[in-house]
């Protein structure tokens, strides 16, 4: 959920080890987020501890060339993906001078909010996550479409539709479909 520049100026006084969290203040909002570890990423930073150095930087390299030039991972990053074939990773805009990025470092952002919707994350979790002030901006992150929209409201299709049969309307339906015999039989 960071943005490039908390990327590229992430320090170890961030890292909590013991609660498997990042705690960091985000540049452009001054919003302090917690972000918890997932999957191998402690074992990823633990890596990353054994070439630590005096800056105090998780990536002493991405730090430094981020202070000279913010915009260096983003354009890295779309050299990427041109090289490997993706379109449209900048769009002319009208009334702009120059294109605009469409897919890069910070399309990430957009994509982790959508999937954490998706999968049903509270949406206050993932403004938290972001950095966000307002549920507004979250809601602007998330593309969701109609096929998202079918799956949630399939939850709830038993609701309004078809629904299980009861064990006293299954057995109802028993009686009224046996014969006569198995019925007085059943009554004595």
């Amino acid at each position: 959920g960071f943005r490039e520049g908390d990327i590229c100026t992430l320090k170890w006084e961030h890292i909590n080890f013991e609660g498997k969290y990042i705690s960091k203040i985000l540049n452009k909002t001054k919003v302090r987020v917690a972000i918890p570890f997932l999957g191998n990423f402690e074992e990823y930073l633990k890596e990353q501890l054994k070439n630590k150095d005096e800056s105090g930087f998780v990536f002493p390299e991405l730090a430094e060339k981020y202070k000279t030039n913010q915009t260096y991972i983003s354009r890295a990053i779309k050299t990427v993906l041109v090289d490997a074939g993706i379109e449209n990773v900048t769009v002319e805009v009208e009334g702009r001078s120059r294109k605009t990025s469409k897919k890069d470092l910070h399309s990430c952002r957009h994509t982790f909010a959508t999937l954490a919707m998706r999968s049903g994350v509270n949406p206050e979790i993932v403004k938290q996550i972001l950095g966000h002030t307002d549920i507004k901006m979250t809601e602007h992150y998330t593309h969701l479409n109609l096929e998202d929209a079918r799956k949630e409201l399939q939850k709830i299709e038993n609701l309004f539709g078809k629904r299980e049969e009861t064990d006293v309307e299954k057995i109802r339906k028993a009686l009224e479909s046996a014969d006569k015999k198995t019925v007085e039989k059943i009554k004595k």
